[in-house]
This record gives C-alpha cells, structure tokens and sequence, in this order.
C-alpha cells in the first residue's frame, strides 16, 4: 500500500512537470514575440531604406507572431474578395468564348500555391505595415532561379508580367486594412 502512494505521488509529481514547463514555454514565445513560420514557404526579410519604391520616411519594425496571424486574416479577406471578382470574370470570359477552354487556376488566388516574402516597417505615423510579395511555386522551376533556389529567401524579388503567379500588397497593423495590392498582368 505504501509502494501505491509512492507511485501515485511520482506520477502526479512528473505530470505536474510536464504542465507546467510545456506552460512555460509558450509564455515564453509569446514574451519574446517569437514567430513560428514554415521556412520553406515564408521568409522574413530587412527593411532597404534604399529601396524608396516600397516605403519611404519608414524604420524597421519586428514582425511577432500576432502580427503575422492579423496580417494572415487581412491577407485572407483580400484574397477572398479579389476571387470572388475573378470568378465573375472567368465565368463571363467562358460564356463570351466557349470553344476555348480556360483554366480558372490563371484567374483565382489559391494561397497554398505560392512563396511569400514579408518585409515589415514602421512608418512616419509610428504605425506597423508590413509587404508581402507573393511567388507561385511553378516559378522556381524556371531557369533564373536554378543555380540559385534559396535567393528569394535573401532578397525581394522583382517580376515584370507573369500573371497571378506573382502578386504583392502592403497591409497596415495599425488600420487593419490593405493597401497597394497589385496582381501582375500577363506579358
């Protein structure tokens, strides 16, 4: 009976333990803005003050993992509104041209398709914006990017033309709202 408490004690001790550091932990994360994102899919990069086309009068800011889910949610009320157009926009073109068949992957924005790139400032108000510039996975299967694949994860990359392969917006943390979101058209 006395080896049973023994037992019992051990194991409400050690669950106890595991509580509490796994607790521990995430006050942690959240403490330290610790921002856990897939690396193969997402890269953070620095604010180029040089760089006078994305932001000017701007510092470089911190992206938290708060930040990112806010800007997530933005990024997700754009998108679906952007769809919702192009679907209306896909249906028409199809109805005005049935011999031809469309694919409706060229006119919509499926998210899970593409790499991103997120640049995050602060702005001459002291409020948080952050860019995000979007590369279809289907790109770096292109030849500019075979002695190098990593490079979008060292600088922004710049495309001219390419469809909704490519598209790019600034959202602001402070207002909630997008702003400058730009599909690219095609050449």
């Amino acid at each position: 009976m006395n080896n049973m408490k023994v037992k019992w004690l051990l194991l409400s001790i050690l669950y106890v333990c595991t509580l509490s550091c796994g607790h521990k932990k995430s006050i942690n994360n959240e403490e330290e803005g610790h921002l856990s994102i897939d690396t193969t899919k997402i890269v953070i990069l620095p604010y180029d003050s040089t760089d006078t086309w994305l932001f000017k009068n701007c510092y470089q800011a911190e992206l938290t993992d708060s930040d990112f889910k806010l800007s997530d949610s933005i990024l997700t009320v754009c998108i679906n509104k952007y769809n919702i157009e192009q679907e209306k926009r896909f249906t028409e073109i199809c109805n005005k041209y049935p011999n031809i068949d469309f694919d409706k992957y060229h006119f919509v924005i499926d998210l899970a398709r593409y790499r991103r790139q997120y640049i995050c400032v602060t702005n001459e108000k002291g409020e948080k914006d952050v860019f995000i510039n979007f590369l279809c996975e289907e790109s770096f299967s292109n030849p500019w990017d075979e002695e190098n694949p990593n490079r979008w994860k060292t600088g922004r990359i710049v495309v001219n033309d390419g469809g909704n392969c490519f598209f790019q917006l600034k959202i602001n943390l402070i207002t909630k709202k997008y702003y400058d979101f730009n599909v690219h058209g095609e050449a």
